[in-house]
């Protein structure tokens, strides 16, 4: 399952950037 580690790097890229444009959630 190759795809569920693909989704969750993914996944954990798009919060890490949201993050930085939203400090203010973070």
């Amino acid at each position: 399952m190759l795809w569920i580690a693909s989704l969750v790097l993914i996944l954990c890229f798009v919060y890490l950037v949201y993050a930085i444009i939203k400090p203010e959630r973070f």
